[in-house]
Parts: C-alpha cells; structure tokens; sequence
C-alpha cells in the first residue's frame, strides 16, 4: 500500500525515489554477503543438477531430465577405442636391476627408464619401442625423471637426493647438484626455456635452480609437510604443488613467491580426515582449472581460486595414486592396482581395470600424441612390461 505510493509519486529525481524505495525494503530484507549468496545459489543449481527420477538426471539447461544409462553406454562406446589393452613390451633390465622410475618427452616420441643402478634407458615410441642409448651417473636408484620441453635435456634424482642433468644428444651430464633439500625430491620441472629446473621435495620446498649460473636462485618454504606432486603453466611462469597437508599452493616462478593457498580440507571435519594431496594436474583445456587427486580416493576439481567445481569417485577408488588427463578423459591410479576412466564433463565413471595384485603398476601417463596411456607393470627380477592402455 503506502511502498507502491512511491512508484506513482510525482517527482522528477529518479535517485532520490530509488533512496525512499531502498529504505523501505530495508524493514523486510537481510542483507547478504555477496560471496555467500553466489554459494547458496550455486549449491542449488548443483542440487538440481544432481537429482534423479527413475534413472534419469535433471539438465537445468534443457529444462528436461535426461537417461543417464543411455549416456553412459554412449559414453562407453566411445571409449572402447582406447580402453582396452593394445599392446605389450617386455623389457628386460641385464645385472638384475630394476626399472625405479619412468617418464615421455613433451611429444611422446622418448621414453625414459630410470633403474636402481642409476642409468637411464632412452627408449624410442615412435613405431615400437626400440632402445637407443644409456646415459649414466652414480650408482644410486633413481625415483623421477623428466624432459625438457625441446627434449634436448633430462634432469634426474636418486634417493640420495642427488640432481643430474644429461645433455641428450652429447650422452654427458651437463650439471649436477647435490643435498640442495633435506629430504628425497618428488618433482622435476623445466622451464619453458630449459634456462631454470623446479624440484619439490618431502621436505616441504620448492627450490628453483638456475641452469645457466649452476646455481639455486630460490628455495621456497611452500607446505608443512610432504610436497607429493606438481605441474606447470609455461606461460605463466606458475607452478602448483598437491601437499600431504591438503594444501594447493600457486607459486610465481619469476618473482619466487607464493600467490595463491588453497585447503581442500573441508570445515567442520575432525582433525584426523585424510586430505593428503598425492597428484595434482593442470587442465589441458583450461589453464585456470586443476584436478587434485586425494588419499580419500577422491579427485576434486577446483579452479585457481580455490572454488569446488566438480569432484570424481566411484565404488572402486580406493587411495589415489597418480592421474592423468587430456581433454576429454580423467585416468585415475590407486593403490589396489585399479585404473578408472572418468568422462571430465559429465563427471561419470566410463571404464575400471583390474591390474593382477601380483604386478606392481609404476606408474602412468597419457601419451601426448596418441589416444593410450602408457602405464608400467614392474615384475621381480628386473623384468617390466610397458603398456598401451
């Protein structure tokens, strides 16, 4: 009654009725912060998104419920180009070392065996896996590998905590670097102009490594505990770093700081919840999304803010491992030798595979270039088997 007064009022300053309008709304309304109302209104959406009806899930775009079997099977028929096991390289290591650690070039044209006597084993992918030369260091076993982004280097660790970088085509190292953290190194990186190498460690640091001066430039405090995984965006100069401590951490490369913390742990959970960050991956299709893959066997999707956007699970995941991605497909590793592929959009669980508990998976990554993953099954003896899955 006397609010709608105000619209018929004969006045010709239009702020100042908007003001008389306000006011009055003011006796009925709570204000709200703007952060909260955008979360409520997203977790309604999500809500929505996420109901079921006989089977079926409710598109909000669509205004329509949609048969999640007849996706799924959709989604299941365009995979099976890939899923399945294609091929199967027996690799036999001579003086009974083992294969420790493995890794492809940006291209997927190399592939490098990191053994317990400390050589590395290049391996041609191009047409079938062929060997090609061994480079040598120290007679420690090595734990990661990694290429440069024009495959001219590779940079190595020992559980000694030793770092060596091989120039590819003089078979030599080129640099080396020893107890530059105080516990083993997790991560190696390069730069995207091969001028600095990135290391993370147990210790919770991230050190940067100048490759032109032979010098450490930075070492960053970055978690309170184990530093598990990191990736990089070459364009911007900024690592990510999954920490035991269920940290995200967002570091600036060029001027060596920390930009951005993000916790995954959720509020109001007891102490004793498991976040432990075991990999973390960049968005191939985003630059500003990344995949976190938890001890809790869980992958959360969140973007460089530190926002949930999706999260990804399914009966059979136990404690993740390692994951890999492309731009359609989210492959996830546990610790019961289960691989599950993920539809990224959709968020639905499209294939599981069941390695024998009697081999030990490695590890695993996508091949850059093709449509597999290249996952390594290690055996006693020396003995491995290089898989396209």
């Amino acid at each position: 009654g006397e609010r709608t007064n105000y619209y018929t009022m004969k006045q010709t300053d239009k702020i100042q009725c908007r003001e008389k309008i306000a006011k009055s709304l003011t006796e009925w309304l709570t204000p709200m912060k703007k952060g909260r109302l955008i979360y409520l209104l997203g977790q309604g959406l999500q809500n929505i998104y996420n109901m079921n009806k006989d089977n079926k899930r409710y598109n909000i775009y669509k205004d329509e419920f949609e048969d999640v079997e007849k996706e799924l099977d959709t989604l299941n028929k365009s995979t099976e180009s890939f899923i399945k096991k294609v091929s199967s390289v027996e690799y036999t290591i001579t003086n009974e070392n083992s294969i420790e650690c493995f890794n492809l070039n940006k291209d997927g044209t190399l592939l490098s065996l990191g053994l317990s006597n400390g050589d590395i084993q290049l391996i041609q992918t191009e047409h079938k896996f062929e060997y090609m030369q061994t480079l040598k260091a120290k007679d420690n076993p090595l734990i990661i590998l990694s290429f440069s982004n024009d495959s001219k280097l590779i940079a190595s660790s020992d559980n000694k905590k030793s770092l060596y970088v091989f120039n590819i085509e003089r078979k030599e190292i080129s640099t080396s670097f020893h107890n530059i953290h105080s516990k083993v190194i997790t991560g190696l990186l390069f730069n995207k102009d091969s001028t600095q190498l990135i290391s993370s460690s147990l210790d919770g640091s991230i050190s940067i490594i100048g490759l032109l001066s032979n010098q450490l430039l930075s070492q960053i405090k970055a978690h309170s505990s184990f530093i598990n995984d990191m990736c990089i965006n070459l364009e911007k100069d900024t690592i990510y770093t999954g920490g035991s401590d269920g940290y995200v951490k967002i570091i600036n490369t060029e001027f060596r700081v920390i930009s951005k913390e993000i916790n995954l742990k959720p509020k109001g959970v007891p102490d004793t919840f498991e976040v432990s960050i075991n990999s973390i991956k960049l968005s191939q299709t985003n630059e500003n999304i990344l995949f976190c893959g938890l001890m809790s066997g869980i992958i959360m999707l969140i973007d460089n803010k530190g926002r949930t956007l999706n999260q990804y699970q399914s009966k059979y995941l136990g404690n993740i491992l390692s994951i890999c991605l492309d731009d359609k497909w989210l492959y996830a590793l546990d610790g019961e030798n289960n691989i599950t592929t993920f539809n990224i959009e959709h968020g639905i669980m499209v294939n599981y595979i069941k390695i024998e508990k009697n081999e030990l998976i490695l590890g695993m990554i996508h091949h850059p270039e093709k449509n597999y993953i290249v996952i390594f099954v290690g055996y006693a003896g020396g003995e491995g088997s290089i898989a396209n899955a």
